[in-house]
């Protein structure tokens, strides 16, 4: 772990480094480890991109549609081996793309709850 010497901090240094602290115990309180990881990912600059998708689709198939809908909607390029792919049986087909808290519902389950009034 890292020491740091806050007499030697600039005031600039020490304002930024207290709404660091704050950040990390309101993540830390309200979302407990995903808190943290979501810290780590704010402090590293790095997104967490996931693509859930139907047992009958394939993970290739569903980057093929996440890679677009990245590109899109997100104006983000990663690689395929930066996403993690899950499957979800709870899907009536098609996809939900994530980045971060970010989603973008592409399934049947979105169509069929919106027709039912309840999207």
């Amino acid at each position: 772990m890292k020491s740091i010497d806050i007499k030697k901090m600039s005031a600039d240094e020490l304002t930024q480094l207290l709404k660091d602290l704050r950040l990390y115990r309101t993540l830390e309180k309200e979302l407990w480890e995903r808190g943290k990881e979501l810290y780590d990912r704010i402090q590293n600059g790095k997104n967490s991109f996931q693509v859930e998708y139907f047992s009958s689709v394939s993970p290739d198939l569903a980057w093929i549609s996440a890679e677009k809908i990245y590109k899109t909607v997100f104006k983000k390029n990663p690689e395929k081996s930066e996403v993690q792919f899950l499957k979800n049986e709870n899907l009536k087909w098609g996809i939900k793309v994530y980045l971060d808290d970010q989603v973008v519902d592409l399934s049947f389950d979105k169509i069929e709850k919106s027709l039912k009034g309840n999207a």
